[in-house]
């Protein structure tokens, strides 16, 4: 890491010597692998059943009922992308702090009112699906400037059964 990015950062922030370690080492960490549940097409009961059975090891985020970490996949598995519950749109892979806005936005409560939501920046389509989730009938206007990550977000809508 630059040295002048965390001068820059102590400085501007006043961290104390100790604080600036923390801050550097935080940036180093392995984030834990997460991802929430699309509840458009499958409970959380029973996708925690099912891959229970599978013997998939997750354990609640605290950010969502539907937010999971991955702690650990049986050795068959080569990735989670791969796997036929990713692929019939029954998760969507997101780091935490990416799906928070949803969480915090919707109290972590399904609002069935019909709501218009512009999602900006949408690609590659993560809050679009916790937006769908938690709420099933608004209009989400899913926005991305970059015409080169369209493709990805138009096949994660489909995915997830968003449209």
């Amino acid at each position: 890491m630059k040295s002048n990015f965390l001068t820059y950062i102590q400085d501007t922030f006043q961290f104390s010597l100790e604080e600036i370690q923390d801050f550097e080492t935080s940036l180093t960490k392995t984030l834990k692998r997460s991802f929430h549940i699309n509840t458009r097409k499958i409970s959380v009961e029973d996708f925690v059943k099912k891959v229970e059975k599978k013997w998939w090891k997750i354990s609640p985020t605290g950010y969502g009922k539907n937010t999971f970490y991955l702690d650990s996949l049986p050795e068959t598995y080569s990735a989670l992308w791969n796997t036929i519950e990713h692929i019939n749109g029954y998760f969507y892979i997101q780091e935490v702090a990416a799906g928070s806005s949803a969480y915090y936005l919707s109290d972590d409560t399904i609002d069935t009112w019909e709501y218009r939501i512009l999602d900006m920046s949408a690609s590659p389509g993560g809050k679009t699906s916790q937006l769908s989730c938690y709420y099933p009938n608004a209009s989400i206007i899913a926005n991305e400037l970059d015409k080169n990550r369209l493709r990805t977000l138009q096949d994660t809508i489909n995915r997830i059964s968003a449209t």
